[in-house]
């Protein structure tokens, strides 16, 4: 189970990666949308190794940082990352998305710290 755990985390970081670079591209949706993906793929990580299976076929991260008791602070930009995810990959459910630089930028450092968080926890 630990190599599926380490896939996970990796795969994690490969999507920060792959955000940082959209947003020095100013491709800011693209970036938010990867910031969703890494926090999702490094709590479904920590996940796997606390609970001891795999973890659920969900995109709500705040569904996920409950379960795995995520500090309090990270709970509303969890929330926001999840509603990102809704919105970049479905048009037609809550209109234009409009994000600033500065707010995508601010996820993906929540999200670097996030995954510190979740490999702290192995």
């Amino acid at each position: 189970m630990e190599k599926e755990v380490a896939l996970w985390l990796n795969k994690a970081k490969d999507d920060l990666r792959v955000a940082e670079s959209n947003f020095k591209t100013k491709e800011i949706e693209a970036a938010a949308f990867f910031c969703q993906q890494a926090v999702e793929k490094a709590l479904k990580g920590l996940y796997i190794h606390k609970i001891r299976r795999l973890a659920p076929k969900t995109h709500n991260l705040v569904f996920l940082s409950k379960e795995l008791k995520l500090p309090e602070k990270y709970i509303k930009d969890a929330e926001r990352l999840t509603n990102i995810y809704l919105e970049t990959r479905y048009p037609d459910i809550g209109g234009e998305l409009k994000l600033e630089k500065e707010t995508v930028a601010r996820f993906i450092k929540l999200s670097w710290e996030i995954l510190e968080w979740c490999n702290k926890q192995l």
